[in-house]
């Protein structure tokens, strides 16, 4: 994985240069990288939303779950 976002920024650095609108890079990206099998997108359902901790009021239980599913630890307590 950080093999490929190494070079899908290369790539953005270079289209950049290049002076190509960004929105276009971005969707041709996406779509040829879909095409080529290099991502494959999965449904998520609503309550499993990972924004959701930064963007909501959650209840605890959910904010913890969230949390781990990022692999966040709670900090220790002294």
């Amino acid at each position: 994985m950080a093999f490929d976002v190494c070079e899908l920024k290369w790539l953005s650095y270079l289209f950049r240069d290049l002076q190509l609108p960004h929105i276009e890079i971005d969707c041709h990206l996406v779509r040829d990288h879909y095409k080529q099998g290099f991502v494959k997108p999965k449904h998520v359902s609503t309550k499993e939303q990972l924004a959701d901790i930064f963007t909501k009021g959650l209840p605890t239980t959910m904010f913890f779950l969230l949390l781990s599913k990022m692999n966040f630890l709670p900090a220790a307590s002294s």
